[in-house]
């Protein structure tokens, strides 16, 4: 009997043990997860916003345009903000493509007209590019067509 007692008390032991381990893993991975690139800057300000889109040059020589800000209203789309993720750090980075000094540019715009979607490109939504050794490189499918013309 008394041996019974050990074990049931060495089992409770050990299960407290587990449970605080599992409470500080758990603490671990949500500030692990709840960090993207650092702390984002919202860009709500217009000018602030064209200044940005000014800087994203349009790839496609046969276009009309300088950069991806004339683009957009030429289409007659309009940016409500923009958010900037900066990777300054090591535990900035989350994935292998990602580096020191990149930029994320994420523009939230108006929805693409139904002419826009159905006859350029099938658009998903609002565009991402990201700055690389003073680069921007379009990371989907509205980005690649905004600076190309290409879907």
């Amino acid at each position: 009997m008394n041996s019974k007692f050990l074990l049931v008390k060495f089992l409770l032991g050990e299960i407290k043990i587990m449970k605080k381990s599992l409470i500080i893993l758990l603490g671990l991975q949500f500030l692990a997860s709840a960090s993207f690139a650092g702390i984002p800057e919202q860009i709500t300000n217009k000018e602030e916003i064209n200044k940005i889109l000014s800087q994203i040059p349009v790839t496609d020589k046969n276009m009309n345009y300088r950069n991806i800000g004339e683009r957009l209203a030429n289409i007659g789309m309009t940016v409500d903000n923009i958010m900037i993720y900066k990777i300054t750090k090591k535990s900035d980075i989350e994935s292998d493509e990602d580096r020191l000094g990149d930029v994320i540019f994420q523009v939230y715009t108006s929805n693409p007209s139904s002419i826009l979607t159905t006859q350029y490109c099938d658009m998903l939504g609002s565009p991402t590019y990201l700055k690389r050794n003073g680069k921007y490189i379009p990371q989907d499918r509205t980005a690649v067509w905004l600076m190309t013309s290409k879907c």
